[in-house]
């Protein structure tokens, strides 16, 4: 668990450094997710800056992240323990821009493993 919060921590910081050049970010946790051996989309509207995915260490399965074809043997792989971070989009430089590069939400897909004990997966995003 230590391991864990270490990796979360890391994550998390070189988030909101990568932000730091482009005003305030809101860091939001998802209710933690409860497998279900489906598909999920991340969110029905919205934009985020980054999302960070981390699966429980006491996961028996492989969490599967990716676009709406993700599946159990699709998708970037998120073994127990481990995690996965889409990070902030820089802009290139000396670019003229309304606004910093978003991830749509809508396309963000995730799979966890359901079942008699169903792995877990914890899901944090900045706006």
């Amino acid at each position: 668990m230590i391991r864990l919060l270490r990796r979360f921590t890391l994550l998390l910081v070189c988030a909101v450094a990568c932000l730091a050049q482009s005003g305030t970010v809101t860091v939001t946790p998802l209710p933690d997710i409860v497998g279900a051996s489906t598909t999920i989309q991340l969110a029905g509207s919205g934009a985020c800056k980054f999302v960070i995915f981390i699966a429980w260490s006491t996961n028996t399965g492989t969490i599967r992240i990716g676009d709406s074809t993700t599946s159990s043997t699709k998708g970037a792989t998120l073994p127990p323990g481990s995690g996965l971070m889409l990070p902030a989009i820089p802009q290139p430089y000396g670019a003229v821009s309304s606004g910093q590069q978003l991830y749509d939400m809508t396309k963000i897909y995730y799979w966890v493993l359901g079942g008699g004990t169903p792995d877990k997966l914890t899901i944090l995003y900045g706006q």
